[in-house]
Parts: C-alpha cells; structure tokens; sequence
C-alpha cells in the first residue's frame, strides 16, 4: 500500500512540475518494491524532466523490462532516443506502442518527429493530421 501511495504521489508531483520533490518518493517506492513498473516509469518521467537521460533511460528500460505492454515507458524511452538523436530507435519504440494502442497521440507525435528530423515534412504533415 505503501508502495503504491509514493508512486502515486510521485507521479502527481512529475505531472505538476515538481520532479525534484517527486524523485525521492520514487527512489523509495522502487526501493520497496523493486519489481513494480509503474515505480520505474514515474522515476523514469523525473529524471527526463530533471534532464538526467541516462537515469530516466535506465529507469524506463526497467519498466519495459518488467511489463513490455507498458506503452508510456515505451514513449519514455522514445523521447530519449529522439533527444539523443536516435531516431530508428525512436521510430522503433513509437512503432511498438502503435502496434499496442493504435490511436496513441504520443505515439503519432513521436512518428511525426522522426519524420521532421529526417526531413520529411509531408510525412510529418499527414501524421500529425492523423492524430
């Protein structure tokens, strides 16, 4: 119970800008309970939003690794890869949350992203009207 109210409480402080305050709780509630997904990826959205990527890489890598269907740690590791200019690996974590939500709007963003860095505007452009 523990467990679920800080990772609870840590996403919440994520989503109101608040990572600093919320990586603590996080770092407690993957502490207690080391196999719970949810514990990682929330970890994983601090430390994107704190700007340590390799924390929130190995963070949502985790959480991928516990749950595979965990569509917002797959668009966790996505952004990273797009920040790092990854963009296959971008393309192929957005890909694996199409195939899992075909309607996903992140997964879309993500797709129209990678076709803008590779200068495709019109693939871009009908990707973003899709969504």
């Amino acid at each position: 119970m523990l467990n679920l109210l800080l990772v609870n409480l840590g996403g919440a402080r994520v989503e109101a800008a608040r990572s600093r305050e919320a990586l603590p709780l996080l770092e407690r509630a993957v502490a207690l309970k080391p196999a719970y997904a949810p514990a990682h990826n929330n970890l994983g959205a601090a430390r994107l939003d704190l700007g340590d990527l390799d924390g929130a890489a190995k963070a949502y890598a985790e959480a991928v690794k516990l749950d595979s269907g965990f569509v917002a740690a797959h668009i966790g590791v996505a952004s990273i890869a797009f920040r790092r200019g990854q963009t296959d690996k971008a393309e192929e974590e957005a890909m694996t949350v199409e195939a899992l939500e075909p309607d996903n709007l992140q997964a879309k963003i993500v797709m129209a992203n990678v076709h803008i860095a590779r200068g495709n505007h019109k693939a871009a452009c009908s990707m973003l009207a899709e969504a």
